[in-house]
């Protein structure tokens, strides 16, 4: 294409793909259509060869060029604001036509063409057509934009130099309405504020020509980045890790072992005299930091809370079949096996409490232990104390109980 609507960062037009290629091959979509373009694109290269010598060859090149290019996009449907949109081949035939007449007013009829044009298609929604003058075709938004004439663009008068700024595509589909942006001349009297401008004399390119500037925009919020709440999630996250982490380097976890079989245990290979010896860190990559107010599954365990926001953690072990890989993570903590026997245990759930820094504020956090609560000999299984779950929600006292109807058995 001339100039690719979309490119990649090394400039490369993207806008076509494999799907669009593979479209072209001999049981393709757009097989017909392709040849059908391709015809068009023949019969006016023989057209401006005909009858063309009165156009400068650079001209008459842009001309067929476009006409290509606006083929080729039609055939494989593809829509942009700064390119015209045509609902058919003919209509891209009639526009090639009338921009070669405006090149050259003896250009014969070009036999191929119908009397009248249909209507082209709008690439997005706004004003729907202006008439062309000589051909009866029309200009809507997109044409207006290939040409360089887009609502908030500025707009140059050749006479006067006067500067104008697009503000609307009128709904009468023929003409724009515009503001002063510069007058083109300090001295004499002042242009109009105002003004209503032909389509038609826009794409002449006669009396007013497209500009480069463009009138500056500034953005409304105020908000700045250190508002934002998953910046300030991801960083409470790190943070809880950190801290977790320097508590899990100071813990017991290299003293113990895990069976895997027949079941899942945790055994001591070190002897823990003293009670409160025994340290084990619930150390986890998995931290949610949801916005204040938002509570989070049953699963998962809150660890704290700040300015706007709740931490909560839960396991991310991996599973135990996976120890060979580079990305295995296990935390013991999370495979001590707990019971309410109290003949049994000889550990119990404890919260370390923990300052964690969040962009300049010292927070606190709860980090979760298995800290021992007997003496633990080498071989002993670690057992903890299992924690009673939250007794259920009351009923709410707008809801009324359902009465069985009579003559029914209520079960018991």
């Amino acid at each position: 294409m001339l100039t690719s609507p979309t490119c990649d960062s090394n400039g490369y037009s993207n806008t076509f793909n494999n799907a669009d290629f593979g479209s072209l091959k001999a049981t393709g979509a757009n097989r017909t259509i392709a040849t059908q373009a391709n015809r068009w694109m023949h019969d006016a290269e023989e057209f401006m060869s005909a009858y063309g010598s009165r156009i400068k060859g650079e001209v008459a090149s842009r001309l067929l060029n476009t006409l290509e290019v606006r083929m080729v996009m039609f055939v494989h449907q593809k829509k942009y604001d700064t390119r015209a949109s045509f609902s058919s081949l003919p209509d891209i035939a009639h526009e090639f036509y009338h921009e070669a007449k405006q090149q050259d007013g003896l250009l014969p009829n070009w036999v191929k063409l119908d009397s009248k044009p249909k209507s082209i298609s709008l690439s997005n929604e706004g004003p729907k057509i202006g008439a062309l003058r000589e051909t009866c075709g029309i200009i809507n938004a997109s044409i207006l934009a290939e040409k360089g004439f887009v609502v908030n663009r500025q707009m140059i008068n050749v006479e006067t130099r006067d500067i104008y700024t697009i503000k609307t595509l009128n709904k009468d589909e023929k003409t724009v309405s515009c503001t002063l942006f510069e007058a083109g001349s300090k001295k004499g009297k002042k242009p109009a504020e105002k003004i209503s401008v032909d389509r038609a004399d826009l794409l002449s390119g006669d009396q007013w020509h497209s500009s480069s500037t463009i009138q500056p925009t500034f953005l409304a919020t105020t908000t700045g980045p250190l508002n934002n709440f998953e910046l300030t999630a991801s960083i409470v996250a790190g943070a809880c890790k950190n801290a977790m982490a320097l508590e899990f380097a100071k813990s017991c976890d290299d003293d113990l072992k895990v069976q895997t079989a027949p079941e899942c245990k945790v055994f001591a290979i070190k002897a823990f005299k003293k009670v409160g010896s025994l340290k084990l860190v619930g150390l986890t990559n998995n931290i949610s930091v949801q916005p204040d107010g938002k509570e989070l599954l049953n699963s998962a365990k809150f660890i704290g809370q700040g300015d706007g926001w709740k931490a909560y953690c839960r396991s991310s072990n991996s599973s135990l079949t996976n120890a060979s890989s580079s990305s295995f993570f296990l935390a013991k903590h999370y495979l001590v096996h707990s019971t309410f026997d109290q003949n049994l245990v000889n550990c119990e759930y404890e919260e370390k409490e923990v300052d964690i820094n969040v962009l300049g504020r010292k927070e606190k956090i709860m980090v979760p232990m298995i800290v021992n609560t007997k003496s633990i000999a080498v071989g002993d299984e670690i057992i903890v104390l299992r924690v009673s779950a939250e007794p259920p929600a009351a009923e709410p006292a707008t809801k009324k109980r359902k009465i069985a109807p009579k003559g029914t058995a209520t079960k018991k």
